[in-house]
């Protein structure tokens, strides 16, 4: 339920880089339609570790903080696939964050409306989201 309530469930049919959000609710927050588009993902990758006590440290993707978040992903992700272990590939991470201008834009733009939780609450913390969805 807490993920629902930022992100929707809807059988859109959208393209993974639609970022339509919702109408905005009681409070004028909107939301992405559902967690399988960009939009979706980058609120749900804020969701995770959101309690996480190191300091978070601006545009370093590879501080003690992310890693950290990362390993809490990744070791679900390996309890999921039965123990397999889970890595990820710098390079590519790299090479999206590159070229990710519009993510940055659309994940500034979904905080402006409200749609992440209350602990994102500035340009940081948007920056740090997208980077945990790159680094996915």
């Amino acid at each position: 339920d807490d993920v629902h309530e930022y992100v929707g469930y809807e059988q859109g049919g959208q393209a993974f880089n639609d970022y339509t959000l919702t109408e905005p609710d009681a409070d004028c927050k909107q939301h992405p339609l559902n967690a399988l588009t960009n939009s979706g993902a980058m609120v749900i990758c804020s969701m995770i570790d959101p309690r996480n006590e190191l300091p978070l440290v601006a545009g370093d993707p590879e501080s003690a903080r992310m890693e950290s978040r990362m390993q809490k992903y990744k070791d679900f992700v390996s309890e999921l696939s039965g123990g397999e272990g889970i890595g990820d590939c710098r390079e590519v991470f790299n090479s999206e964050r590159e070229k990710a201008f519009d993510n940055y834009g659309i994940a500034n733009k979904m905080r402006a409306k409200g749609a992440f939780p209350e602990h994102v609450k500035s340009y940081d913390d948007v920056r740090e989201a997208v980077d945990f969805y790159l680094r996915m």
